[in-house]
C-alpha cells in the first residue's frame, strides 16, 4: 500500500475535440488526419467534472449525446473494500457511462478500465491508469498533462 500516482489517457476522433482545464492551466487535444487525438492527463485534485459543458473540468466538444456533466471523479479516501485512495467514478448522464463494457452508475475505478459515453459510440474513450509511486515506469512524456498539485 504505497503512494499512487493516477492518470487518464484520454483518446479522441476526427470529430471530436477536448479541452481540459487544471486550476489556471487549460489544454486542447486535438486529432490530425493521420494521427488520433491522444494524451495523458495527471490526476491530482479532489474532483473532476467530464462532460460537455464549458465550465467541465474536462470538456469534449462535438457529442451533442454526451451531457453538459456527464460523470464526475471523485477521489475517495480508503475504504473496507479498497485499501488505497482511488478514484470513484459517479454517473450523472442521461445516456450512461460505461465501464469495460457496463453501463455503471458508481464505481470504483481501477488500473485499465475503459471508460466510454453512451450515445457517443466508440470515441472519446477514457482510459484509467494506476501507477504505485515504486514503479519506475510513470508515463510522464511530452504528452503527458501535469496534476497542478506537481507544478
Amino acid at each position: 500500500m504505497g503512494f499512487k500516482s493516477f492518470y487518464l489517457e484520454i483518446r479522441i476522433d476526427a470529430t471530436a475535440g477536448c479541452s481540459i482545464d487544471l486550476g489556471n492551466e487549460h489544454y486542447t487535444i486535438s486529432r490530425s488526419a493521420s494521427l488520433m487525438g491522444k494524451c495523458m492527463v495527471e490526476l491530482g485534485n479532489q474532483q473532476y467534472i467530464v462532460g460537455r459543458a464549458a465550465e467541465s473540468d474536462i470538456t469534449f466538444s462535438n457529442c451533442p449525446r454526451m451531457s453538459r456533466e456527464h460523470f464526475k471523479l471523485v477521489l475517495t479516501p480508503p475504504n473496507a473494500l479498497m485499501p488505497d485512495f482511488h478514484y470513484q467514478l459517479i454517473d450523472s448522464s442521461r445516456n450512461g457511462t460505461f465501464v469495460n463494457g457496463a453501463k455503471v452508475s458508481r464505481l470504483p475505478l481501477r488500473n485499465g478500465d475503459l471508460i466510454v459515453f453512451g450515445g457517443c459510440g466508440e470515441f472519446p474513450q477514457i482510459t484509467f491508469v494506476e501507477i504505485d509511486a515504486d514503479t519506475p515506469d510513470e508515463p510522464h512524456n511530452s504528452d503527458t498533462i501535469p496534476s497542478p498539485l506537481h507544478h
